[in-house]
């Protein structure tokens, strides 16, 4: 049964007094579609002129709806990277792979601290005076140089023995 089935009208109703028009059509567009955030991924910034949030939703207009594609656009990067994020349905997400000039489409996904020492390993103290003006628009690069077993990174200098139930 389509989602659209589902929703009664008399919850429509009291949406329209409750929000805008436009905020009212994008939650029903979004309740009726099961969507989810992803990233597409593009490349390289063209050289000369080139208008990033233009050309991503000139993208989603040929995807989406084009009624939706400005509200389906969350995010242009145009700095580092071509590419943009938007809600976009399962079928939308195969059809933007399709799409000439994507390199490719992954969910939007929250990712997790993956090491315990990197403060320290970066000489920082555990307590540093924050400076919101001094970290705003900055960006932090990360150079992978490959693995190197003696990096003063990997030391194990000062923590407890591996416990015993740990495998691998």
């Amino acid at each position: 049964m389509p989602m659209v089935d589902l929703i009664p009208e008399a919850f429509c109703s009291i949406l329209i007094s409750m929000f805008e028009r436009w905020t009212l059509e994008l939650v029903c567009w979004l309740v009726h579609r099961i969507v989810k955030v992803f990233i597409a991924y593009m490349g390289f910034l063209p050289e000369g002129e080139y208008s990033p949030s233009l050309h991503h939703f000139e993208i989603l207009k040929n995807i989406t709806s084009p009624r939706f594609a400005s509200k389906a656009l969350i995010r242009s990067y145009q700095r580092s990277f071509n590419g943009f994020a938007a809600y976009l349905s399962q079928e939308e997400k195969r059809m933007l792979a399709g799409y000439e000039g994507i390199v490719s489409v992954f969910p939007c996904q929250k990712l997790h601290l993956q090491t315990t020492r990197s403060w320290d390993f970066m000489g920082f103290p555990i307590t540093i005076e924050r400076s919101p003006v001094g970290e705003s628009n900055t960006i932090i690069g990360v150079i992978d140089s490959g693995i190197w077993p003696e990096s003063e990174s990997f030391s194990d200098e000062g923590l407890r023995p591996i416990p015993e139930k740990w495998k691998g």
